[in-house]
Protein backbone atom coordinates (compact mmCIF):
# COMPACT_ATOMS: atom_id res chain seq x y z
CA UNK A 1 0.00 0.00 0.00
CA UNK A 2 2.83 2.19 0.70
CA UNK A 3 4.39 1.99 -2.84
CA UNK A 4 0.75 2.95 -4.34
CA UNK A 5 0.54 6.03 -2.16
CA UNK A 6 3.85 6.90 -3.28
CA UNK A 7 4.13 6.30 -6.57
CA UNK A 8 0.15 8.12 -6.45
CA UNK A 9 2.12 11.49 -5.05
CA UNK A 10 3.79 13.15 -7.94
CA UNK A 11 1.10 12.70 -10.99
CA UNK A 12 -1.29 14.14 -8.03
CA UNK A 13 0.89 17.09 -7.69
CA UNK A 14 1.26 17.93 -10.81
CA UNK A 15 -2.30 17.62 -11.71
CA UNK A 16 -3.48 20.13 -8.99
CA UNK A 17 -0.74 22.74 -10.26
CA UNK A 18 -1.85 22.49 -13.71
CA UNK A 19 -5.34 23.18 -12.31
CA UNK A 20 -4.65 25.94 -9.79
CA UNK A 21 -2.63 27.48 -12.19
CA UNK A 22 -5.32 27.59 -15.17
CA UNK A 23 -8.06 28.11 -12.49
CA UNK A 24 -5.97 30.81 -10.53
CA UNK A 25 -4.77 32.25 -14.10
CA UNK A 26 -9.17 33.26 -14.73
CA UNK A 27 -9.11 34.65 -10.98
CA UNK A 28 -6.45 37.12 -11.36
CA UNK A 29 -7.80 38.14 -14.93
CA UNK A 30 -11.41 39.02 -13.99
CA UNK A 31 -10.63 39.49 -9.52
CA UNK A 32 -7.15 40.74 -9.40
CA UNK A 33 -3.44 39.22 -9.04
CA UNK A 34 -3.91 38.40 -5.11
CA UNK A 35 -7.41 36.94 -5.19
CA UNK A 36 -6.16 34.99 -8.04
CA UNK A 37 -3.46 33.61 -6.06
CA UNK A 38 -5.03 32.68 -3.14
CA UNK A 39 -7.79 30.95 -5.27
CA UNK A 40 -5.24 29.59 -7.47
CA UNK A 41 -3.31 27.72 -3.70
CA UNK A 42 -6.82 26.56 -2.86
CA UNK A 43 -7.64 24.72 -6.06
CA UNK A 44 -4.00 23.27 -6.15
CA UNK A 45 -4.50 21.95 -2.71
CA UNK A 46 -8.02 20.20 -3.71
CA UNK A 47 -7.87 19.01 -6.99
CA UNK A 48 -4.47 17.82 -6.02
CA UNK A 49 -5.83 16.08 -3.26
CA UNK A 50 -8.69 14.41 -4.80
CA UNK A 51 -7.08 13.30 -7.47
CA UNK A 52 -4.50 11.78 -5.24
CA UNK A 53 -7.02 9.83 -3.19
CA UNK A 54 -8.82 8.55 -6.31
CA UNK A 55 -5.58 7.70 -7.67
CA UNK A 56 -4.62 5.50 -4.62
CA UNK A 57 -7.90 3.82 -4.86
CA UNK A 58 -8.17 3.13 -8.44
CA UNK A 59 -4.48 1.53 -8.34
CA UNK A 60 -5.18 -0.61 -5.35
CA UNK A 61 -8.40 -1.65 -7.02
CA UNK A 62 -6.88 -2.45 -10.18
CA UNK A 63 -4.10 -4.35 -8.87
CA UNK A 64 -3.82 -7.80 -10.72
CA UNK A 65 -5.94 -10.39 -9.39
CA UNK A 66 -3.59 -13.10 -10.79
CA UNK A 67 0.24 -12.79 -10.16
CA UNK A 68 2.91 -13.44 -12.05
CA UNK A 69 2.65 -16.42 -14.50
CA UNK A 70 5.68 -18.22 -13.11
CA UNK A 71 8.47 -20.45 -15.21
CA UNK A 72 10.44 -23.10 -13.28
CA UNK A 73 13.49 -20.88 -11.12
CA UNK A 74 12.22 -17.62 -12.49
CA UNK A 75 12.64 -14.74 -9.76
CA UNK A 76 11.29 -11.74 -10.01
CA UNK A 77 13.19 -8.82 -9.79
CA UNK A 78 10.90 -6.14 -10.08
CA UNK A 79 7.39 -5.28 -10.58
CA UNK A 80 4.90 -2.66 -10.31
CA UNK A 81 2.51 -0.64 -12.27
CA UNK A 82 2.90 0.38 -15.82
CA UNK A 83 0.48 1.05 -18.76
CA UNK A 84 1.03 -0.25 -22.42
CA UNK A 85 0.63 2.11 -25.07
CA UNK A 86 -1.29 0.81 -28.07
CA UNK A 87 -1.23 3.73 -30.02
CA UNK A 88 -3.19 6.78 -27.98
CA UNK A 89 -4.48 3.84 -25.72
CA UNK A 90 -2.81 3.07 -22.23
CA UNK A 91 -3.84 -0.21 -21.10
CA UNK A 92 -3.08 0.04 -18.05
CA UNK A 93 -1.43 -3.24 -15.44
CA UNK A 94 1.51 -5.07 -13.76
CA UNK A 95 4.73 -5.44 -15.29
CA UNK A 96 7.28 -7.71 -13.25
CA UNK A 97 11.17 -8.32 -14.86
CA UNK A 98 12.46 -11.46 -14.33
CA UNK A 99 16.38 -12.61 -14.98
CA UNK A 100 14.78 -14.06 -18.40
CA UNK A 101 12.18 -11.72 -19.34
CA UNK A 102 9.99 -8.50 -19.05
CA UNK A 103 6.50 -9.65 -18.87
CA UNK A 104 3.44 -7.03 -18.97
CA UNK A 105 -0.27 -8.63 -18.07
CA UNK A 106 -3.55 -6.07 -18.15
CA UNK A 107 -5.69 -5.27 -15.01
CA UNK A 108 -9.39 -6.24 -15.47
CA UNK A 109 -10.17 -1.80 -15.74
CA UNK A 110 -9.42 -1.96 -19.36
CA UNK A 111 -11.55 -2.16 -22.40
CA UNK A 112 -8.39 -4.01 -24.14
CA UNK A 113 -6.43 -6.57 -22.32
CA UNK A 114 -3.19 -7.33 -23.47
CA UNK A 115 -0.59 -9.29 -22.59
CA UNK A 116 3.13 -8.97 -23.29
CA UNK A 117 6.04 -11.95 -23.06
CA UNK A 118 9.56 -10.60 -24.17
CA UNK A 119 12.35 -12.94 -23.31
CA UNK A 120 15.29 -11.01 -23.54
CA UNK A 121 17.23 -12.58 -26.14
CA UNK A 122 14.23 -11.14 -28.37
CA UNK A 123 14.70 -7.45 -26.87
CA UNK A 124 17.28 -5.65 -29.22
CA UNK A 125 17.64 -2.31 -27.74
CA UNK A 126 15.48 -0.50 -24.64
CA UNK A 127 16.05 3.36 -24.39
CA UNK A 128 14.20 5.99 -21.58
CA UNK A 129 11.57 8.49 -23.18
CA UNK A 130 9.16 11.49 -22.05
CA UNK A 131 5.86 11.59 -22.39
CA UNK A 132 4.82 15.19 -23.78
CA UNK A 133 8.82 15.68 -24.33
CA UNK A 134 9.00 16.67 -20.46
CA UNK A 135 7.71 13.97 -18.44
CA UNK A 136 10.54 11.25 -17.48
CA UNK A 137 8.08 7.88 -17.54
CA UNK A 138 8.25 5.94 -21.05
CA UNK A 139 10.36 2.88 -22.07
CA UNK A 140 10.71 1.65 -25.39
CA UNK A 141 11.94 -1.46 -26.10
CA UNK A 142 12.53 -2.84 -29.75
CA UNK A 143 12.72 -6.64 -30.51
CA UNK A 144 14.62 -8.23 -33.23
CA UNK A 145 11.99 -7.93 -35.47
CA UNK A 146 12.50 -3.71 -35.55
CA UNK A 147 8.88 -3.51 -33.36
CA UNK A 148 8.66 -0.66 -30.78
CA UNK A 149 6.91 -1.40 -27.52
CA UNK A 150 5.94 1.45 -25.39
CA UNK A 151 5.06 1.08 -21.03
CA UNK A 152 5.22 4.31 -18.68
CA UNK A 153 6.08 3.89 -15.59
CA UNK A 154 6.57 5.38 -12.78
CA UNK A 155 10.02 5.18 -11.25
CA UNK A 156 11.70 5.00 -15.14
CA UNK A 157 15.14 5.49 -13.71
CA UNK A 158 15.18 2.60 -11.32
CA UNK A 159 13.34 0.24 -14.07
CA UNK A 160 15.89 1.02 -16.77
CA UNK A 161 18.56 0.02 -14.35
CA UNK A 162 17.12 -3.14 -13.31
CA UNK A 163 16.67 -3.70 -16.82
CA UNK A 164 20.11 -3.09 -18.29
CA UNK A 165 21.87 -4.87 -15.46
CA UNK A 166 19.61 -7.95 -16.10
CA UNK A 167 20.33 -7.48 -20.14
CA UNK A 168 23.72 -6.96 -19.72
CA UNK A 169 24.32 -10.33 -17.81
CA UNK A 170 21.75 -12.40 -20.14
Amino acid sequence: MGEILKESFLPSLIFGCIMGLMVGFLFMITEGLVTGLIISAIIAFIAGGLFFVLIAIFRYIAKPKEKFPAIANEEILKEGGANYMNGLEGIGGYMYLTHERLYFKSHGVNFTEKELNLPFSQIQDFRPESSLGIIPNRIILKDLEGKEYTLVVGGRRKWISALGKVIQNA
